[in-house]
């Protein structure tokens, strides 16, 4: 699959197909970090935590899904996630009649292993491997003959996140910094593509947790790295590599990258939940914690936006965790 497929054509395609489906999340100015920072520009928040599934992963799983042949759709649809994609492909599939199953690790949250199954998913538990998940994906594809569907390394899963920048550059077209986290790299590709084709003066800043920056040493290399431990809390962006299809798209259109510590994680969870009534999970407040941790990297007077990618956390952690 060439990576030149993913341009902003095919993601306003995506918009306009997915439209039906799923509502426009708000995007909500963050007054309280502003006044934090004595901040004389604007910082926006692109709330996906109130995506339905509670997560912007819905976006591509509808986007793909409603691109499978009627045939496909009747044979059903297989991908692994750790919860986020599990729980967006299980809800699509419900909406569209497309059976889904899915392969996940038994450490998951159990609020997304429950999502996912109320959704009427078959699910799989597996040890918490990467390469034992995609074994087990693999030998399911060669007996029922599923469609795959990768959660970050698959072009239409990467045209549905790309809307996000869409609806974004309608409200605040004078954005001047984006930042988001990156996991495999599918949210930022669709996204820093779609913004880069808008307005490459748009600087671009990628977040990873420390424990799980792969990304970041790729680019020191200049070729995908892959970790063989991650260690985050961050537990949507374990991907121990970038996909192959996002790659060359991070490469061309992220400008910065920076990592932010499993702290600077919960204090960012903890800042949202207090000033502004958010639950956030670690792995979709990563973007937001690079802002608290790294001011010095703001542009002065230019407005600012970042994903709030998830919210899917369970209640008992996220209260432990911002207690830290």
């Amino acid at each position: 699959m060439e990576h030149q497929m993913i341009n902003l054509e095919g993601i306003r395609s995506a918009e306009r197909l997915i439209r039906p489906y799923l509502p426009k999340t708000p995007l909500v100015r963050c007054y309280p970090l502003e006044q934090l920072l004595n901040f004389a520009g604007r910082i926006f928040l692109k709330c996906e935590n109130v995506q339905w599934t509670g997560s912007f992963k819905t976006r591509g799983a509808f986007n793909a899904l409603l691109h499978l042949s009627p045939e496909e759709r009747k044979r059903g649809a297989i991908s692994r996630s750790s919860g986020n994609f599990a729980q967006a492909l299980a809800y699509a599939g419900a909406a569209l009649k497309v059976p889904t199953t899915l392969i996940m690790p038994s450490t998951a949250p159990q609020i997304k292993k429950e999502n996912t199954e109320r959704y009427g998913a078959r699910i799989f538990l597996t040890e918490p491997d990467y390469l034992k998940q995609q074994e087990k994906v693999h030998e399911i594809v060669k007996v029922e003959k599923l469609t795959l569907l990768h959660p970050f390394n698959h072009h239409r899963v990467i045209e549905g996140a790309g809307t996000i920048s869409l609806e974004i550059w309608e409200e605040i077209p004078t954005i001047a910094q984006y930042y988001c986290q990156i996991g495999g790299g599918g949210l930022m590709a669709g996204t820093a593509t779609a913004f880069k084709s808008l307005n490459a003066a748009i600087e671009v800043t990628g977040v990873e947790p420390l424990g799980a920056n792969d990304y970041c040493l790729s680019r020191e290399e200049g070729t995908p790295v892959r970790i063989e431990k991650t260690d985050t809390i961050a537990d949507g962006l374990l991907a121990p590599q970038v996909g192959d299809l996002p790659w060359p798209l991070l490469q061309q259109h992220v400008d910065k990258t920076m990592t932010v510590t499993d702290r600077n994680i919960r204090q960012a969870m903890k800042f949202l939940y207090e000033k502004m009534g958010m639950i956030i999970e670690p792995s979709g407040v990563v973007s937001f914690a690079a802002l608290m941790a790294h001011p010095e990297k703001i542009k002065p007077r230019s407005d600012i936006a970042c994903i709030l990618s998830g919210g899917n956390v369970d209640r008992s952690s996220f209260f432990k965790w911002i207690a830290e």
